[in-house]
């Protein structure tokens, strides 16, 4: 019976290996930062694969199998239905696409804390687009839009970027606004990722942990440039936002801090600065500077190999997320989900 088991259990990782999702059979072991940078001491089971899933909150809830690039085939789909119209417009189809992940298990996080758990079963084709605010009355999907108007489907799936999802039924309680929560899974037979914690904005140690990390971050590029820029610019303030997430360990923790003087979109001349910072023991350590816009999402150890995993908006308009390693003082992607925004930034 166990040996049974066991080959069950090494069946299903091998399959989830083909599906972009996962690292492969035999690929290099990512590195991080060593320990004589990040000291990290967590006591953890042994490495295994690393496997993440993006998933989509809309009228139904979706988990992404599929890898990057994916195309649907043009035969064997259902019937469109928007799922969402607000901000991104989201079309599904009921599809019959073989997959190997067909009948296993997996569990659903919202965010840090895991909500439901339900067995891979229906499919469907989830198309993403944000489509130019001049052009959506014409679509169909206005705000404001006669509900007797039907969508204009053909157009919209054309400047779409489609995937494979799951299509998952009751899954705990969406967050207020769902197209802005991060949702994602991973499965049930994999050990339990280990999940650090955002502290609250007021949090006194986070707070404290934020100012010693506030003039190193001042100390990088951007401090010259924001001080160069104030003098051209006197009304310019500079703004900022961190970010602390709690490791599994005692003392460790992970700042995140985005700074930004002037306008840096639209073809402003402003300056921006996202960076990430280690701290062990109270002593916070540069992890990765980029002259970047970024924002946290999730921050946790998903092969628990000691070295956490970060998931990120990655640009202005929300359009773009990805899962990164942190390798030689740089992020490196593992994932990316992203759909195309074709509205006016500016």
């Amino acid at each position: 019976m166990k040996k049974n088991a066991a080959a069950i259990l090494l069946l299903i990782f091998s399959l989830l290996s083909t599906t972009g999702c996962g690292r492969q059979e035999g690929a290099k072991k990512p590195t991080l930062p060593p320990p004589d940078v990040t000291k990290q001491v967590i006591v953890a089971p042994e490495p295994g694969q690393l496997v993440f899933h993006f998933a989509d909150q809309f009228d139904r809830l979706f988990v992404r199998l599929s890898a990057d690039g994916w195309q649907p085939a043009a035969e064997g789909l259902g019937a469109p239905v928007l799922e969402y119209s607000s901000d991104v417009i989201a079309i599904s189809r009921g599809a019959t696409a073989p997959t190997p992940l067909a009948g296993v298990a997996f569990d659903v996080y919202r965010g840090e804390r895991k909500a439901c758990s339900f067995t891979v079963g229906p499919l469907a084709v989830v198309s993403r687009a944000y489509p130019h605010f001049g052009q959506r009355e014409d679509l169909g999907v206005a705000p404001d839009q006669d509900k007797k108007q039907r969508p204009k489907f053909d157009e919209l799936l054309a400047q779409a970027s489609h995937y494979l999802g799951a299509v998952v039924g009751d899954c705990g309680t969406p967050a207020p606004k769902p197209d802005r929560e991060l949702v994602w899974a991973r499965p049930s037979s994999a050990p339990a990722p280990a999940v650090w914690r955002r502290l609250p904005e007021d949090d006194r140690t986070g707070v404290e942990l934020g100012a010693k990390v506030t003039p190193l971050a001042m100390g990088l590029s951007f401090g010259r440039s924001a001080a160069d820029y104030g003098r051209e610019y006197p009304n310019e303030q500079l703004t900022a936002r961190q970010t602390v997430f709690a490791g599994p360990g005692a003392g460790e923790y992970l700042v995140e801090d985005f700074r930004q003087i002037g306008e840096t979109t639209c073809g402003g001349n402003g300056h921006e600065q996202w960076s990430l910072w280690w701290v062990k023991d109270g002593e916070p350590r540069l992890l990765v500077s980029e002259d970047a816009r970024k924002k946290l999402a999730l921050v946790a150890d998903l092969d628990l190999d000691g070295h956490p995993e970060v998931v990120a908006d990655v640009d202005y308009y929300g359009n773009e997320r990805a899962l990164f390693r942190v390798k030689n003082g740089r992020l490196e992607v593992i994932l990316e989900d992203k759909y195309p925004f074709n509205d006016c930034g500016c």
